[in-house]
């Protein structure tokens, strides 16, 4: 399934920050906090991958104390692999973005 066709009303204002076509990311308002989630996006695209609940897909909410370090590593695969977005806009820029947003956050 496609990162962008995951939208669970418990997410608002989010934005696909990472797509390998195996696994995805999302920066956003997780019940209007700032959060990240992440989940594999199956197999095909009539898959709807993991976490689900029902026929609906799910982004997993990563806990606080992994949020910065899940971004860095996120960032550097995204480097490695030079993956881009529909756009043409470079993944790590949008992690890049995030890690700042949630270093100041977490001061």
């Amino acid at each position: 399934m496609r990162p962008q066709e995951v939208n669970p009303n418990a997410w608002s204002d989010h934005e696909v920050i990472f797509d390998d076509g195996e696994f995805s990311a999302v920066s956003g308002l997780f019940d209007s906090t700032p959060n990240i989630g992440v989940r594999w996006n199956g197999g095909s695209d009539e898959e709807r991958g993991y976490p689900g609940q029902g026929a609906y897909p799910l982004w997993f909410v990563v806990p606080d104390f992994l949020i910065l370090p899940t971004l860095e590593r996120l960032h550097t695969t995204a480097l490695r692999e030079e993956l881009v977005n529909a756009n043409g806009v470079p993944y790590a820029e949008r992690i890049q973005e995030a890690i700042r947003r949630f270093a100041q956050e977490s001061n």
